[in-house]
């Protein structure tokens, strides 16, 4: 079903990561941060008093860094949004599933749907994705998801797809479904947010954007093997096949994100002020001299007004309902242009619209985390 579906408040609570994945698009912003910075609790509250006004009772706990490193700050969250909720609240987690047993069994408690990201079999894992002191991740990461998996959790898995892994997703698909996960979302390595490139960077070390349509035509073939051994596998390119919609996800709604910088903002990619135009995605800040979130409404109006008519290059393509621009922040970033689009992923997305379909009669038993 269409991803603006996913209708839910936001919290990123840290910007700190015990992992130090290769390519993570922070890499380069926490190399300039100045100090840490976690999400306040009074901004939590405000937002969840906000947003339960008039939407329903969902949150999503997320972050830049890892969201169960402020574990304490979550469990607040939880509890008051619950209350708040009069028992009905839908929770969800976006986390690297790097964590230990005590988080482990309060999330098999209190969250309902876990999205894990995980890049596959432990050598992949280990090497895409090492903690910060150079080490592997993958034991603690696969552990943790077999006893999510075994407490009959609703449990999906995000993985990382550049040229180190491009021709391993059958091997990815086989792993995953060994260990009992039913649910694969596979994410196209994007340039970062802060992108540099040093001078001594070794060109064999570095990592990868594959080729759209090299990644399109991979994934195809990857998708037809999850099929047959009942894995739901898909990719952001994908998300609105089974629907016509207007804008491309929730980031056009706007539904809130309240960051760590106290910034509101309608999209992950959009976490602080950075003088570029990812800013007209940042639409709000928290005045804790007052305990009140300021909504800047011009921003509001602008963002909403991000629809798939908007957007001049989407006018003639013959699946523009079911793509509506694509990622918005992706687009922003590498554009520079608030209704602009990231072209090089048209080809893709219109070689699996036509190999595919669109507009199916059962919509997607998940939405993109």
């Amino acid at each position: 079903m269409g991803h603006y579906r996913k209708n839910l408040i936001t919290f990123v609570l840290s910007e700190n990561c015990q992992l130090a994945c290769r390519y993570c698009y922070m890499n380069e912003f926490r190399k300039i941060k100045k100090e840490y910075r976690a999400l306040s609790i009074n901004f939590a509250k405000k937002g969840i008093d906000d947003f339960f006004f008039n939407n329903p009772p969902a949150i999503r706990f997320f972050g830049v860094g890892e969201a169960t490193m402020e574990f304490n700050r979550m469990k607040e969250i939880w509890e008051y949004a619950y209350k708040k909720s009069g028992g009905q609240l839908y929770s969800e987690l976006q986390t690297n599933g790097f964590f230990d047993k005590k988080i482990c069994r309060w999330i098999i408690d209190h969250i309902d749907v876990i999205w894990i990201s995980c890049d596959g079999p432990n050598h992949i894992q280990n090497y895409l994705r090492p903690t910060v002191s150079n080490g592997p991740s993958a034991r603690v990461v696969e552990n943790n998801i077999i006893q999510l998996v075994k407490a009959n959790k609703n449990i999906g898995i995000r993985s990382t797809i550049g040229s180190t892994n491009i021709n391993y997703q059958k091997e990815m698909i086989d792993y995953f479904d060994e260990i009992g996960v039913k649910a694969i979302f596979a994410s196209h390595m994007c340039i970062p947010v802060l992108k540099t490139k040093s001078k001594n960077t070794d060109e064999k070390d570095m990592l990868v954007e594959v080729d759209p349509l090299d990644f399109a035509k991979s994934f195809l073939a990857a998708k037809k093997y999850a099929e047959k051994k009942k894995i739901f596998y898909s990719n952001f390119l994908l998300v609105n096949f089974d629907e016509p919609v207007e804008i491309s996800c929730r980031a056009m709604l706007p539904a809130p994100q309240l960051n760590p910088s106290g910034y509101v903002s309608s999209c992950d990619m959009a976490t602080d002020i950075t003088e570029t135009p990812m800013d007209d995605l940042i639409y709000g800040y928290f005045d804790n001299n007052i305990n009140q979130i300021i909504y800047d409404h011009n921003k509001i109006k602008k963002i909403r007004s991000r629809t798939v008519n908007n957007i001049p290059d989407c006018q003639d393509c013959f699946i523009k309902h079911f793509c509506a621009g694509g990622c918005i922040g992706e687009a922003i970033n590498e554009t520079s242009d608030f209704f602009g689009i990231k072209k090089n992923l048209c080809e893709a997305t219109k070689f699996l619209a036509t190999s595919l379909g669109t507009n199916y009669n059962e919509p997607y038993p998940f939405i993109h985390p």
